[in-house]
């Protein structure tokens, strides 16, 4: 079994987010819905800023990377496979998770490394009249995938600070300062977006208020962050179906889900990949959260962590890892909603 797992021993860069599991996806309820144009800010695992738009009432996409200057468009349809019901498949085979005025996640390559996985938050609202301030649990990707995880702190008076965390959290999270600061505000020029400043360095992202934050990194890949629960996240409040785009190490991307339960009981899967097939089934162990990480809940079964970072009921970032004798390899990673 090619189980989604996650593990707590990623290396430092820069800012980033700790990682969380596969999920089942979300569009127009049922089918092409009268959704009309969503618009979303992006990153690539390259650090590219991308405009995003999707017209799901006429079942078309236009993605702008506004770093490169390319422009992408194309169709889709809605899939009613029950594995992976709402779901946008493109005409060229390639997926979109779309939760409109929220997020959007995506495989379409927009940037053009291995790792294709792109995600985005909904670029309809005005900063300036949202409170954008709390910490978030953040995981880094790169062109390899998962590279990094920690915490982040918008502050009052327009300051941040972040902190990355140890292979092993031994004791409650709190990393959310200690490896650098900054400065942040409201862009002048489009009041969706957030500009972020340390030292000589200049970043962009935004925030989904009260829930999720994204920015990109200059030298290559972005930074999701969770908004960070004050107390530990209980299983009812993250129990349900969660879509997911999964990447493996390899390249070879699938598409899927994950039924999460109601209390510390197996967790069910279903992953479509292009090129290996389908890989389903119901783990032997439990589901448990994570003694110190108040939204992470991990699974391991003989050589297989996996490991699931949850906005309750929203989003799951999620990574799988082998023991081979001496050290934990990362097999697949992946993001995911539910509907």
């Amino acid at each position: 079994m090619k189980k989604i797992a996650y593990q707590l021993l990623l290396t430092v860069l820069l800012v980033g987010i700790f990682t969380a599991g596969c999920s089942d996806a979300t569009g127009p309820e049922g089918g092409g819905g009268s959704q009309s144009t969503e618009a979303y800010f992006g990153t690539t695992s390259e650090g590219h800023i991308l405009s995003l738009q999707i017209d799901s009432a006429n079942e078309d996409y236009s993605f702008y990377n506004e770093t490169t200057g390319n422009t992408i468009s194309g169709t889709f349809n809605v899939s009613t496979n029950p594995n992976y019901a709402g779901t946008y498949i493109t005409s060229n085979d390639h997926f979109i998770i779309e939760v409109p005025e929220e997020i959007i996640i995506t495989s379409i390559p927009l940037g053009g490394k291995a790792f294709g996985l792109s995600f985005g938050i909904s670029s309809e609202r005005d900063l300036n009249d949202e409170n954008l301030l709390g910490n978030y649990i953040f995981i880094r990707y790169d062109s390899d995938g998962l590279d990094a995880y920690g915490g982040f702190a918008i502050n009052a008076g327009g300051t941040y600070t972040y902190g990355l965390a140890p292979d092993e959290v031994t004791s409650p999270f709190n990393y959310f300062q200690g490896d650098g600061s900054g400065t942040w505000n409201v862009s002048p020029d489009d009041s969706s977006r957030i500009t972020f400043v340390e030292g000589v360095y200049t970043a962009t992202g935004t925030i989904l208020p009260g829930k999720l934050l994204l920015l990109n990194d200059t030298a290559g890949g972005y930074n999701i962050g969770i908004k960070y629960p004050s107390s530990p996240v209980s299983f009812g409040e993250i129990a349900g179906t969660y879509t997911c785009i999964d990447y493996l190490e390899d390249g070879d991307v699938g598409i899927g889900h994950y039924q999460l339960p109601s209390s510390s009981a197996p967790i069910s899967w279903y992953i479509d990949y292009q090129n290996y097939g389908v890989d389903s089934g119901t783990s032997t162990d439990n589901l448990e959260r994570h003694p110190y990480i108040n939204n992470l809940f991990t699974i391991m079964e003989g050589d297989w962590y996996t490991s699931m970072l949850l906005l309750p009921g929203d989003v799951i970032l999620h990574n799988c890892a082998e023991w081979d004798g001496s050290d934990w390899n990362i097999v697949s990673t992946g993001i995911g909603a539910r509907i």
